[in-house]
């Protein structure tokens, strides 16, 4: 009997030591830091950073975040899971400095620039939903880690977004008949948005990406038939 008893203790043992080891977690505390920033044709702009620990729930002591000089507002984010800084608030400049700050560490410096986007017009004065139109814009072609966003709001309040994902080979593009459909003829709004994506190279325990929007000037177009 006291065989039988230390063989089954033994095996306690050995399956709680199994179960210790299934259920160990490792930590990452890879720092990622996801930016965002929205400008238009005015100074005001809206700027964004979420920064957690890649695989910890444990969220990292950040002292600040800064634009440009500027402070940015501090929240827990997503049941604190990460923290999120944010301004809206009107800065000019080209080129748009995030200033990242955790204690012990130091500070993180990224430089964001936005691509605006110039005058812009309808080449065939219309949108046509049987012929489709021709967007030209000043500006840089689109490139391949980019996305040409146009919304149109017709007469009825109906809103649809038509998206370019990739090249142009200059500033323009064709938009086909066949998504354009959706819309009533009659008076529309019309303004694009312009968005980039960019993913640094990793340094040490850092990994950061960052999306990139300008919004231009809205104008009003007729749709016919």
């Amino acid at each position: 009997m006291y065989k039988i008893l230390t063989f089954l203790a033994f095996v306690f043992v050995l399956m709680s030591c199994q179960n210790n080891k299934e259920t160990t977690v490792q930590y990452d505390k890879t720092l990622v830091i996801n930016y965002y920033l929205r400008s238009d044709n005015s100074d005001f702009v809206t700027a964004e950073a979420y920064i957690r620990y890649k695989n910890d729930t444990i969220l990292p002591n950040i002292e600040s975040v800064t634009i440009e000089g500027e402070s940015m507002l501090k929240s827990a984010y997503e049941n604190n899971k990460m923290w999120r800084f944010r301004a809206d608030q009107n800065i000019k400049a080209k080129n748009y400095e995030f200033v990242v700050k955790e204690a012990g560490q130091k500070p993180v410096k990224v430089k964001l620039a936005p691509k605006p986007i110039g005058k812009y017009t309808i080449k065939e004065g219309v949108i046509s939903k049987s012929k489709g139109f021709t967007l030209t814009w000043q500006g840089s072609p689109v490139n391949k880690t980019e996305t040409f966003v146009l919304l149109i709001t017709d007469v009825n309040n109906q809103s649809m977004s038509l998206n370019r994902i990739g090249e142009t080979a200059e500033s323009g593009m064709f938009i086909d008949p066949v998504q354009l459909s959706f819309f009533a003829p009659g008076k529309a709004n019309f303004y694009l948005i312009r968005r980039s994506v960019a993913d640094f190279p990793q340094e040490g325990y850092l990994r950061q990406n960052a999306e990139i929007e300008f919004y231009s000037d809205e104008i009003t177009i007729e749709i016919v038939e």
